[in-house]
């Protein structure tokens, strides 16, 4: 039954394709539920029919094991439930169809992920989330703020593919090849040096996409998307982190740094995430930051070796937030019809002075919330796992386990103080039942993921290898829950102490991470403003001559190919010969400098000199204010890369996108009179054929680069296209954003 599974990722791309030709709008949308229902389905028959292992079609592998198959179903259930409730949620909104349409295309993408045997497929679609992601936070394209944030979740989820590129470059180096069943086949059998520095970048790259502190503020500041959207984000997208340390889990039995950077910087947001989800007045505001302080813990758990049990945190957790994000739209608008708080049992426990009815002793208090939950806590892991007091990792997830529970004891204490007894043995019983059931599900989970026990043996061999760090955070949580407690004391007092004014006051503004965020990205855009004009013209007549003197005057034969496949410094007279000559210069200079480069010889100092041209004019791009000028921008920031691979399939790939770009620049300039992007807005709503040509195109043009940086043995030469290739899709995407959103203007049909 492998071509199941084969067929899961097919349905929902087959539902986006069919959605652009049904202009029904009653049925398009049930329509995408409908498929959406049978690719679940589908998944369903897979996970319970198809034997793990590795199916491949062509090009396209599949790794059908355990957690894909698992995972994939979640995720479709969750679309699913998102799909369902989108239907009369967001009937009434602009660009329903387009918000089908991206949702369909971010299913697929996910499930692709989470079975993608190929290390290139599976890079592809991690960054295709993030891309994703990015549109449909612009669902509202007409908000300023939309833009801003979706701008913000765009640069963070490029961040996170830089360590999992590095990764894959490794890996691909180190073996020669690019399949990830393979590889981890080699990592159980034998060692090799890369195997520490992959899971580090693997922990890097999921601790950037699942919203870790100081990374955590694209999910806070998104809520300006739909609230379906939201749901999905908060219980799939956010979550990736957790798959992909599990995706390499056979390599992490060699690690010996990643899982303890998880351990703590997963404590840290744990901590922070949750302390400042209680400063915010605005509902979904206040989810996000529950997201993050959840995130932290699920991080944690990987840092432990925990690995299953992160998956079972992961998908709880998604269903739990997506059910709060879809029902927090009937409170907005509950709130907008009643702006006072509801007056429910809860709140008057919460707020009302009066002693309680009962006097307890604080002994009693003190054992039920200290005492008990260390009992649960310690019978429900000891009936699973005989062991639980002979490792270390173990007594972390005990440690926290105690600690949280008794944290949801103190709380339910205050809620019944009327009637302390019945209430301190009903929340024992719950308790009881609670931490049995997550315990279980956990084991069953492991046993269901990895069923051979020696893989988690060497995990959790490898993770903690350092008791000091574990005592150390331990210190940092007893200190942490300490000054809680305090201020919960001092909270019911008239007067609070001043530390607790001047703590809330930093904690109300977040603790100034926003402005960080807004004075380094200022800073940032002039430091590419000033790099790409002055910088680049003063070094242009400096080291112009030297370059002609030492360089070219050795190779003559290279002048001529240098301009036409743009070599600095004359990629600054390429860039003005494309601005003189026309859109047939776009495809002239590259055919004859084809024909001049397949019977020249290339220098060992050439190919670095091009990594530098395209990211000087990279950085360029981002100055330009027409499309026209961003296309010949866009030329010299592509072509540099044939020195580095002359083939002439990939050589017409780099000139035919710069040329589509200028045509499509020519159709704007004649349609609406001006390719000004200060003056263009809001295609996405009155041009979207035009809109997604521009989109499909910034895509291919900034996944060009991948095949050179794959095969490039210099760390240096790596360095720059790596660079160039981060800041090439942010500059693509900036200039595309421009043009797709805002306000469109009234006189364009």
């Amino acid at each position: 039954m492998s071509w199941v599974a084969f067929l899961i990722p097919w349905v929902p791309l087959l539902s986006a394709v069919t959605l652009a030709f049904v202009r029904d709008e009653r049925t398009f949308p049930r329509l995408s539920t409908g498929l959406t229902f049978l690719a679940f389905a589908l998944n369903l028959l897979a996970l319970f029919t198809t034997e793990g292992g590795t199916h491949a079609v062509g090009v396209l592998a599949f790794y059908t094991d355990n957690l894909g198959l698992l995972l994939s179903a979640y995720i479709l259930l969750v679309s699913l439930v998102v799909h369902k409730y989108s239907e009369k949620y967001m009937a009434d909104e602009e660009g329903y169809r387009r918000f089908y349409i991206l949702l369909d295309l971010m299913t697929a993408s996910l499930v692709l992920l989470v079975l993608a045997a190929n290390l290139l497929l599976l890079l592809l679609c991690w960054h295709l989330t993030g891309l994703l992601l990015y549109l449909l936070l612009n669902q509202n394209h007409k908000r300023a703020a939309a833009q801003r944030y979706a701008n913000l979740a765009f640069f963070t989820q490029r961040l996170a593919d830089l360590p999992l590129f590095l990764a894959v470059y490794l890996l691909f180096k180190a073996f020669g090849t690019l399949s990830l069943p393979e590889i981890s086949a080699i990592a159980l059998t034998s060692s090799a040096p890369v195997f520490p520095t992959v899971t580090l970048l693997v922990t890097l790259s999921a601790i950037l996409k699942s919203a870790q502190f100081l990374f955590h503020h694209w999910i806070v500041y998104t809520m300006e998307g739909p609230t379906p959207l939201s749901a999905l984000m908060h219980a799939g997208i956010v979550n990736a982190g957790a798959f992909l340390v599990n995706r390499f889990a056979p390599l992490y039995v060699h690690d010996t740094l990643g899982l303890t950077i998880a351990f703590i910087v997963g404590s840290v947001t744990a901590v922070m995430g949750s302390v400042l989800m209680l400063m915010q007045s605005d509902v979904k505001k206040s989810l996000g930051y529950s997201t993050v302080g959840q995130m932290g813990y699920m991080v944690m758990e990987l840092g432990v070796g925990a690995l299953a049990l992160a998956v079972y945190h992961m998908m709880t957790h998604g269903i739990f937030k997506a059910t709060l994000f879809l029902y927090s739209g009937n409170a907005i608008h509950s709130a907008r019809q009643d702006p006072n708080i509801p007056k429910d049992a809860v709140y008057t426990a919460l707020t009302r002075k009066e002693p309680a009815a009962r006097k307890v002793p604080w002994i009693v208090y003190g054992f039920f919330t200290v005492a008990i939950p260390l009992l649960i806590v310690l019978l429900t892991h000891y009936l699973f796992e005989e062991k639980v007091l002979q490792r270390e990792t173990y007594l972390v997830i005990l440690f926290f386990g105690w600690v949280t529970a008794a944290q949801v004891l103190v709380s339910v204490f205050k809620l019944g103080r009327d009637r302390p007894v019945l209430t301190a043995l009903l929340a024992t019983l719950s308790l009881l039942v609670v931490m049995t059931g997550y315990v279980a599900m956990e084991r069953s989970l492991k046993t269901f993921l990895y069923p051979e026990a020696s893989l988690v043996e060497r995990i959790y061999e490898a993770a903690f290898a350092s008791w000091e760090v574990f005592l150390l955070e331990v210190a940092f949580m007893v200190l942490v829950i300490g000054v809680g407690w305090v201020f919960i004391y001092y909270a019911n007092r008239e007067r609070p102490l001043p530390l607790y004014t001047n703590l809330y006051t930093h904690f109300s503004r977040e603790l100034y991470v926003h402005d960080i965020y807004e004075w380094l990205k200022t800073h940032a855009l002039r430091l590419i403003a000033a790099l790409s004009r002055p910088a680049l013209a003063a070094s242009t007549a400096l080291l112009g001559l030297a370059f002609l003197w030492k360089a070219f005057t050795a190779h003559p034969h290279l002048l001529t190919p240098a301009l036409l496949l743009p070599l600095f410094p004359f990629s600054v007279l390429s860039v003005a010969l494309l601005r003189r000559l026309g859109t047939a210069a776009f495809l002239i200079m590259p055919a004859a400098g084809a024909l001049l480069l397949s019977s020249t010889s290339i220098p060992d100092w050439v190919p670095p000199l091009a990594a530098l041209t395209a990211l000087l004019h990279t950085l360029r791009l981002f100055s330009t204010r027409t499309l026209s000028a961003a296309a010949s921008e866009l030329y010299a920031a592509l072509l540099p890369l044939a020195w580095m691979n002359p083939h002439p399939a990939y050589l017409l790939a780099l000139s035919v996108l710069p040329f589509l770009f200028k045509l499509l620049a020519l159709h704007i300039k004649h349609t609406f009179l001006t390719e000004d992007l200060s003056y263009v807005k809001g295609l996405i709503a009155k041009a979207p054929g035009v809109s997604g040509a521009f989109l499909a195109l910034s895509f291919l043009a900034y996944t060009l680069p991948i095949q050179p940086l794959l095969t490039q043995p210099d760390p240096a030469r790596l360095a720059l296209l790596s660079a160039g290739w981060f800041l090439l899709a942010l500059g693509l995407l900036a200039h595309t954003g421009k043009i797709l959103w805002g306000q469109p203007r009234e006189d364009i049909a």
